[in-house]
């Protein structure tokens, strides 16, 4: 019996995400950065250097799935709940007059030194602030006038 070409493309579809989901459940390497759990085709060669907003919300995704399926105390749920909120708060900067790379950098220097603490640390909030403040400004119109929209702007 001769599959058609749609039933082919099904059963490849399945065989992919099959072994996506494997990859998940056992990672070839130690992941440190959300970065690290980008698995794609298009992830291969130094991913750091063409970081997009889609890669990035990929990789945190995945990471978010291996951490739910491994979370064992509280203490950790609330350690990648931090971890969401800083990842989604800088997401929420972005738009199509800003540039992504520069928040992925903040986010990126944030995982460092949280190698070092703990993403609950109130100093993680400070330092995450810190960064973004070195590459957001914002628009002149806004500074002082309460009643005005609060738009973000990426400085160069």
């Amino acid at each position: 019996m001769k599959m058609e070409p749609f039933e082919v493309k099904i059963g490849i579809f399945e065989n992919l995400f099959q072994q996506f989901c494997l990859s998940l459940q056992n990672p070839t390497h130690r992941n440190v950065f959300t970065i690290d759990y980008l698995n794609t085709v298009e992830a291969q060669g130094d991913i750091n250097q063409n970081i997009s907003i889609h890669n990035f919300c990929q990789a945190l995704l995945q990471e978010t799935l291996h951490y739910m399926k491994n979370l064992s105390s509280h203490e950790n749920i609330d350690e990648l709940c931090q971890k969401i909120k800083c990842a989604a708060f800088l997401l929420s900067l972005v738009s199509v007059d800003n540039d992504f790379c520069d928040m992925y950098e903040s986010f990126h220097q944030v995982e460092v030194e949280v190698l070092n603490l703990k993403w609950n640390d109130n100093r993680i909030k400070t330092f995450l602030c810190k960064k973004v403040a070195e590459n957001l400004s914002f628009p002149p119109t806004s500074a002082g006038n309460e009643n005005s929209e609060i738009n973000f702007y990426i400085s160069k």
